[in-house]
């Protein structure tokens, strides 16, 4: 047998002996790679590839997967990602999908996607986000990472200085607020992504108002916006605090059901930095709770984790790897009229 497919079988069978039942159904081995979907419900994996197939040659492990799933399939949101630790002899692929017929649970934000306006406060950022739109996002990213600039991304480095920049001299609290109003209502993208990459300036001096804002950006319709509110959540979840939810609590519903697939993660993540526990338990997931539910069913240590991190401290116990004791607690769960 040849090497490579003997050591992919080999990795595929001992994950499956860790992985929970339900989710043998939903994982493919190939040489190479093993391919988990996660969120399936009426569709099988089979029916996946044999529309998949249907529009070319995409298979469930390609990088056009997921938009082919969107744009193509009708499904309302779909994900596509894929690692590999150290000492892993095979690449692990994840997409995570919501199905047609519950499209309602992807309950998103549209503000708009004006990119000419730009809140006049922060009219530095322009060039950053004119020839480098694509580099303001990273540069976010990166902002731990500056010197030296790695070498892929050197050819834009006068983008890279401006976006620094412009992070380093707007991070205080009348620039947090600002972004805060952008955030609810302004109409350009650009200025709403600059919004939401504010929010995570300054961990340790963030208000809940902050961590508020950064959830509730996670559901905006345009993706870069999406991804600048998920990049604060994750440096506000470096600085724990307690947060009171309460005037959050629908657009943490909405995440957790489905509404943000993207940044589920670091929104799992933060609501436990911020000691979320069993106050929060119906407010957050009664009636709700599937983008949650579904990573229980991952064979995947790294996908499942945060799920079952969130879940236990919102129940106060761990009911352990059984998903269906899981799902019957929360839908026991009943919201306060």
């Amino acid at each position: 047998m040849n090497p490579t497919v003997r050591a992919a079988l080999l990795a595929g069978a001992l994950l499956a002996a860790s992985a929970p039942a339900a989710a043998q159904a939903n994982v493919i081995r190939i040489p190479g790679k093993v391919v988990e979907v996660i969120g399936l419900e009426e569709w099988t994996v089979a029916m996946l590839q044999d529309s998949l197939r249907a529009h070319g040659e995409v298979s469930l492990d390609s990088h056009a997967c997921a938009a082919v799933l969107q744009e193509k399939l009708g499904f309302p949101v779909a994900t596509s990602s894929s690692y590999r630790f150290a000492g892993d002899t095979v690449e692990h692929v994840v997409v995570t999908l919501v199905e047609p017929g519950a499209a309602a649970r992807v309950r998103r934000l549209k503000l708009g996607a004006d990119t000419l306006t730009l809140v006049p406060e922060w009219g530095a950022a322009r060039g950053a986000l004119g020839r480098w739109a694509g580099v303001f996002l990273t540069a976010v990213q990166m902002n731990d990472a500056r010197d030296p600039l790695p070498e892929p991304f050197r050819k834009d480095s006068a983008g890279f200085r401006l976006a620094w920049a412009f992070l380093d001299a707007h991070g205080t609290a009348a620039d947090r607020a600002l972004a805060r109003r952008v955030l609810r209502a302004d109409s350009g993208m650009y200025s709403r992504v600059i919004a939401a990459s504010l929010l995570g300036r300054a961990p340790a001096e963030a208000t809940d108002g902050d961590w508020h804002a950064a959830v509730r950006a996670t559901r905006d319709t345009e993706d870069r916006v999406a991804a600048a509110a998920g990049m604060s959540l994750a440096a506000l979840a470096r600085a724990p605090r307690r947060v009171d939810w309460a005037p959050a609590v629908n657009d943490v519903h909405a995440v957790l059901d489905g509404a943000s697939l993207w940044h589920l993660d670091e929104v799992m993540a933060a609501l436990v930095a911020s000691g979320a526990d069993s106050r929060w338990a119906a407010p957050f997931l009664a009636g709700g709770g599937h983008a949650v539910l579904a990573r229980l069913q991952s064979s995947s240590p790294r996908v499942r984790g945060p799920a079952h991190r969130l879940l236990v401290a919102l129940r106060g116990e761990d009911l352990g790897a059984d998903e269906a004791a899981w799902r019957a607690w929360v839908g026991s769960l009943r919201r306060a009229e």
